[in-house]
């Protein structure tokens, strides 16, 4: 199975690396085209403005001159646009995602915590949801999401007031969320701590269990991606929203989790994974829905 995720990333680079290069090929194409075109250009222009000298027409030939700096300033536009494309996809050739590996080496060493603050004025109270979600679930430990309330403090409708109070009440809804989902993961690295320090701790059963939390993980991430199929939750939510947090958000989140179970049940079958691997995994599992939310309100003025 490793072997078989291995192909598809190598395929998918190789892809992405085949387009890269049909698009410059594409370019340099549309760039010969462009000078040759604007070669003849020139020289019909010339000849014209030569001949309208020739006869003394001065006002025509002053046109022709008009004409020629429009053309000349449209090719310009021309060639910046295709040689900022061109540019472009030299970049994208040689880029290189970094390794998953790498990183996630932040999950064995100290890092410094990330603290993420959120605007909001008067945002519908789905849209502010779906950005902290989205805020909240970055892969990265120790993190800190502080939403920025700059309603006013003093509502002077009960809509108003009824906004706001649920914009208060929000973060600490989601903090009980995410503290319920935390809780079995922080249990099970507590388990495995003292497995470690007591000497009882085996690569093959610590990673039987990192796959059943991994499951875990996966069918929480599914769960919340599916509630988007259902319209009668979070009604004000745009459409487009939906989909975004579907399929290029949680179900991202789904596959990545259905990767590392793929991963670990691979390493299983050679006799478990090693002690780095293994506490790297259950580092990663406690920092998922580790989160700390916070509000900040601005004073009334």
């Amino acid at each position: 199975m490793k072997t078989n995720l291995a192909s598809v990333m190598e395929s998918t680079h190789s892809k992405n690396k085949q387009y890269c290069q049909n698009q410059i090929r594409i370019t340099k194409i549309f760039l010969l085209l462009t000078i040759v075109a604007c070669a003849f250009a020139c020289l019909e222009m010339f000849k014209v403005f030569w001949e309208q000298l020739l006869d003394h027409r001065s006002f025509a030939a002053i046109g022709q001159i008009a004409f020629f700096i429009i053309i000349v300033l449209l090719t310009y536009g021309n060639f910046v646009y295709q040689f900022t494309r061109l540019g472009y996809f030299q970049r994208l050739l040689k880029h290189s995602s970094p390794d998953r590996e790498e990183l996630e080496k932040i999950y064995k060493e100290d890092c410094p915590s990330l603290a993420i603050l959120i605007p909001s004025y008067k945002e519908e109270l789905d849209i502010v949801r779906e950005t902290l979600l989205s805020a909240a679930l970055q892969d990265y430990p120790d993190r800190r999401i502080v939403l920025l309330i700059d309603d006013p403090p003093e509502p002077k409708s009960y809509a108003a007031f009824e906004s706001l109070q649920n914009m208060r009440n929000l973060p600490n809804s989601l903090q009980k969320e995410f503290n319920e989902a935390a809780y079995p993961f922080l249990q099970a690295k507590k388990g495995y701590l003292e497995r470690k320090n007591s000497n009882k701790s085996k690569p093959q059963k610590e990673t039987k269990l990192l796959i059943q939390l991994y499951k875990n993980a996966f069918l929480w991430f599914q769960n919340r991606m599916n509630e988007y199929d259902d319209s009668t939750i979070r009604k004000e939510l745009p459409e487009h929203t939906r989909t975004f947090m579907r399929n290029s958000f949680f179900k991202e989140w789904c596959n990545l989790h259905s990767k590392r179970i793929s991963e670990l049940e691979f390493l299983l079958t050679k006799g478990g994974a090693d002690s780095y691997r293994i506490e790297k995994e259950f580092n990663r599992l406690v920092s998922l829905f580790n989160v700390n939310f916070s509000t900040f309100e601005r004073k009334n003025t």
